[in-house]
């Protein structure tokens, strides 16, 4: 299981669309997919990272593998400005 923490950034180079990590929740089970379930208790899956970032619109909570699978680039933050600088980025996409 990667190690992701706030202010890391899912970038997606074909569509321009971006995913800025807000907080880590640990590990969890997903229960189904579709609807979105998170569980403790596991139906014979693994359990996987629990991320909840901005997309530019949206505040959501999302798995590790949902956003390795949507997205082709993860961006380490390297600077304090790092949080300012992608949410000017992804709040004015061009």
């Amino acid at each position: 299981m990667k190690k992701i923490e706030p202010a890391y950034i899912f970038k997606n180079s074909k569509t321009h669309s971006y995913f800025f990590v807000l907080k880590s929740l640990g590990a969890a089970y997903v229960q189904d997919a579709f609807d979105g379930n998170w569980s403790t208790q596991s139906k014979n899956g693994e359990k996987e990272t629990v991320l909840i970032g901005w997309d530019g619109m949206f505040v959501g909570k999302k798995s590790l593998s949902e956003l390795e699978k949507n997205y082709d680039e993860i961006i380490k933050p390297n600077s304090l400005n790092i949080s300012s600088e992608t949410l000017k980025i992804i709040n004015n996409p061009q």
